[in-house]
């Protein structure tokens, strides 16, 4: 039985907005299979854990099955099972709300000003 690339398993169940971000993460070490580094080219099969790194946070996924091509998002849980902690989701939720919550309604997108005083005082 053959593997699908772990690049486009993540674009495939939504993972990533694009393909070329799901390539990005592999380059920048964020991604791991079973426990180790991942290239954009490795091969994950059903069973595999695969883990992402986003932001602070780092997401658990098991691989159930491989899509043949990128599915609607109410398709997304036959393929893959969350196994990330609880705890870590709620701090994501958590995380998610304040970031919602730093911009004034309808001011538009943050300068790159406003976007390094935002980094300055969250510390990343």
């Amino acid at each position: 039985m053959g593997g699908m690339r772990v690049d486009k398993w993540i674009w495939c169940v939504r993972l990533a907005k694009t393909r070329t971000v799901a390539t990005g993460l592999c380059h920048t070490n964020k991604v791991e299979v079973n426990g180790s580094p991942a290239r954009s080219s490795r091969a994950v099969r059903p069973g595999d854990e695969v883990t992402v790194r986003r932001a602070a946070f780092v997401f658990c996924y098991r691989v159930l099955d491989l899509p043949g091509a990128r599915l609607p998002a109410r398709e997304v849980p036959s393929f893959m099972l969350e196994v990330t902690p609880e705890e870590v989701l709620e701090a994501a939720r958590r995380h998610r709300q304040i970031m919602r919550g730093l911009g004034d309604a309808g001011a538009g997108r943050p300068t790159k000003r406003d976007r390094r005083q935002l980094d300055d005082f969250l510390d990343w």
